[in-house]
């Protein structure tokens, strides 16, 4: 603001006396026409160290190229040439795993929003809101900010992306159509309009829009991973692989890949495979963080194999590992598939209570990430303690879930609440009624399950083997997965047609 206000003072020093004009407003709004800075169309960047605007760049052309380790390096190198640069600390706050860093960062962001510009400002309240868990005022801001900003085409790429992993799909393809529009060939929202089409089983647009990512970036590994997963979740298991290994080739450092390799040995059944090949992106991993996530997927195998005890020795040494590095969000989620699994309900709700009180004692998980997974632990809740007979229980783990969904608009607790009600619809003998709450949470294989069996006691049977098919085609590493789409398989193959 002083900066205008002297060039305008400076404009009226420097007029000539003879040239006054005899209409002063005319020339007023002259002035204003000419002071008027065009309307800019990507978002600024409120900082004084050009390398550090050198460092934030790099950082983000390596983060949409999914290479995250090198892209919060350089954010944190950024960071350190200019302390106020507050998208520095912002973006280092979006992407990291470490609570303690999420939690520093996003004060500072906050400790300078009041030197930078308003759509700055607005980027800091959007990951404000969904980290701590206000997602009413964390979307009213980014909407704002698009609004603002409607033909920055790495900003519609950030927000389609973070859309994405809320499961909006249909909303992120047209934040990428958007980005696309302005740059056909704009790797990043290519890549994120395949995943959107993918994950919505429309499998021959994800692949067309991976051979455009492929073409745009070919010297780039992320690419071909990226159209590896996609070819796995459509059940090309070879395909996959073979793209995956096209991505070592190009990057063998490239931890992603091999991470991939493993979860697609173990989606074919070969866990002594799979584990061999978790061991290497385990060894590969940038962050204690994506350590201890690739061991849990390691330790998933013994699931798929029915090797329980096998299983909890493995996610126990996780669980441990992840309680010395500090990491609470990642014990409490260990403790929470824990319970997924265990075919006793009171060994399960023992885990439950585990990872309850780790959230509970958390004082470094963001509040979003703690009441979403807090979420999980009490769905889980509401069905082993049903299992378990102890009624009262399970009905107030749900009344509390209940709570948690008016007072959030995330769309995870949401998911966890409907799951939980369609659940204890089902134990409850109410099959009409757990329906539509059941089919609220969409893709994960124990309410698809519990779908199917609904259809079927209610009697419909087109409904029951449409979802079947849409149970036995999920093709997705989790441990879901795992425990659902396995003994179903096997119960195929003990009860033939």
């Amino acid at each position: 603001m002083q900066r205008r206000l002297g060039v305008l003072l400076l404009l009226f020093l420097t007029f000539p006396a003879a040239a006054k004009p005899a209409n002063l407003r005319t020339e007023l709004q002259r002035i204003r026409n000419f002071r008027r800075p065009h309307r800019r169309t990507t978002l600024p960047l409120t900082v004084h160290s050009k390398r550090a605007r050198l460092l934030f760049q790099q950082g983000m052309t390596d983060f949409v190229n999914l290479q995250t380790a090198k892209a919060m390096d350089e954010w944190r190198q950024s960071a350190k040439r200019d302390p106020n640069f507050a998208l520095a600390h912002i973006f280092i706050c979006f992407n990291s795993k470490d609570p303690a860093e999420q939690s520093a960062e996003l004060a500072k962001a906050k400790a300078h929003e009041r030197n930078v510009t308003h759509g700055e400002r607005l980027l800091i309240h959007w990951v404000e809101g969904v980290r701590e868990n206000n997602y009413l005022a964390g979307i009213q801001a980014m909407n704002d900010l698009v609004a603002m900003y409607p033909r920055d085409k790495q900003l519609l790429y950030v927000v389609g992306n973070w859309l994405v992993m809320q499961e909006s799909y249909e909303q992120a393809r047209k934040f990428m159509e958007q980005a696309l529009a302005i740059d056909p060939n704009y790797p990043p929202a290519l890549n994120d309009l395949g995943y959107a089409y993918a994950l919505t089983r429309n499998y021959p647009e994800a692949v067309a829009a991976m051979e455009r990512y492929v073409a745009a970036l070919p010297g780039q590994p992320n690419p071909q991973d990226s159209y590896a997963e996609i070819l796995r979740l459509s059940g090309d298991f070879p395909g996959a692989l073979q793209h995956y290994e096209a991505a070592l080739k190009i990057d063998p450092k490239f931890v992603y890949s091999q991470l991939g390799i493993g979860d697609t040995y173990s989606l074919m059944g070969d866990e002594e495979r799979a584990r061999a090949e978790y061991a290497k992106a385990i060894a590969g991993a940038d962050s204690d963080a994506d350590r201890v996530e690739f061991e849990m997927q390691s330790a998933m195998t013994y699931v798929r194999e029915r090797k329980y005890q096998a299983a909890d020795a493995a996610f126990a040494a996780v669980a441990s590992e992840a309680h010395s590095l500090g990491l609470e969000f990642h014990e409490a989620e260990v403790h929470r598939m824990m319970a997924a699994y265990q075919p006793d309900s009171l060994t399960a709700l023992k885990h439950l209570q585990t990872a309850e009180s780790v959230l509970g004692e958390s004082t470094t998980v963001p509040k979003s990430d703690r009441d979403e997974e807090l979420a999980r632990v009490l769905r889980w809740r509401t069905v082993r303690a049903g299992g378990a007979n102890d009624q009262d229980s399970a009905d107030q783990a749900l009344k509390r879930l209940q709570g948690m969904v008016a007072a959030s608009h995330s769309h995870a607790i949401v998911h966890a609440y409907e799951a939980a009600l369609g659940a204890r619809l089902m134990q409850q003998g109410k099959y009409f009624d757990a329906i539509p709450h059941l089919q609220e949470d969409h893709d994960n294989a124990f309410s698809m399950r519990l779908l199917v069996e609904a259809y079927t006691r209610t009697g419909a049977m087109s409904e029951a083997d449409a979802q079947s098919k849409l149970l036995e085609a999920l093709h997705t590493p989790t441990l879901d997965q795992a425990v659902v789409v396995l003994r179903g398989r096997e119960h195929l193959a003990e009860n033939p047609q």
